[in-house]
């Protein structure tokens, strides 16, 4: 039952230092929400590459388009040849007939070219994904140099672009993320640091009363987490509110590609991450503050 007590007085205590100084108390909110915030887009954000990086990587990277000529068992020699590299991922056959129904898929709003195109004018292929982008010079290599291939088409340079952008945002967020953490952390020690200075002298009667040190430290740590778990989840519930209003547009210009709909169970792991982050800061701040101002 003490026990319990106490803590409900160090939880009143911790209440009653935000709400004194309102102005220094907002401001540790509003850095440490739009910290969390841009932590929260920046994960999000990486998420989606990361999908759109698969989904580039499982499609078909170099393909290769059969002389008219070019002979059912030619075209299987090729077929072992890829195979046998233990570079290849997956490998599909595209006959004539295959690629007359996808060209009239892909061209469903302007019937008039069905009239113009046949099978017999369209060239079999194949289409190949390689385990990593790596091998695929050596893949479209090996195709160059056959004589029933009659051209390759080599798609390299569209991963290695989103290769390149991961890692640029990835490098970049880390970078943001880091500075917007040590900026939370030095404005929760401020605050806090000019709280425990407007009580020295209540905090001064506190220890000649008897009052543990445990005890007048405690609030100040408890007002970082407070700061911690509101700002956390400020800063997702503003990922919330936003993303329908920009998951439309991206929706359609990402058309094909499997990012949306987000899982609601994302937004859940995503709002357990930024709060205990945010009391991460929250109380690594405090704790600074509190042994610079409050030395036994």
């Amino acid at each position: 039952m003490a026990f319990l007590s106490t803590t409900l007085r160090i939880f009143k205590n911790s209440t009653l230092h935000i709400s004194r100084n309102p102005w220094h108390s907002i401001a540790a909110f509003l850095v440490l929400s739009l910290t969390l915030f841009l932590i929260a887009v920046f994960i999000l954000v990486m998420m989606g590459m990361n999908v759109i990086l698969s989904y580039f990587e499982s499609q078909p990277q170099v393909t290769a388009f059969f002389r008219n000529e070019s002979s059912e068992a030619e075209i299987s020699n090729i077929k072992e040849k890829l195979e046998q590299t233990g570079e290849v991922a997956k490998i599909e056959y595209i006959s004539k007939e295959e690629a007359l129904v996808r060209f009239k898929e892909q061209n469903k709003d302007e019937p008039v070219l069905f009239e113009m195109v046949t099978a017999g004018m369209l060239p079999a292929s194949l289409e190949v994904s390689a385990t990593d982008i790596i091998y695929l010079p050596h893949l479209a290599d090996i195709l160059t140099h056959e004589n029933a291939v009659e051209e390759v088409a080599f798609h390299q340079d569209v991963v290695e672009t989103l290769q390149k952008w991961t890692n640029a945002i990835r490098i970049g967020g880390l970078v943001i993320g880091a500075i917007f953490i040590a900026a939370s952390i030095l404005i929760v020690l401020v605050t806090i640091s000019m709280n425990i200075a407007t009580r020295a002298e209540e905090i001064e009667i506190m220890r000649l009363v008897g009052a543990s040190t445990s005890y007048i430290r405690w609030p100040f740590i408890l007002e970082g987490i407070l700061y911690g778990v509101i700002s956390g989840i400020l800063g997702v519930g503003a990922i919330f509110l936003l993303f329908p209003q920009i998951s439309p547009p991206l929706s359609e210009f990402l058309a094909g590609i499997p990012v949306f709909p987000v899982p609601n169970a994302i937004f859940i792991k995503l709002l357990a991450v930024e709060i205990a982050l945010g009391i991460f800061v929250g109380v690594l701040g405090s704790t600074i503050a509190v042994a610079r101002k409050l030395k036994a």
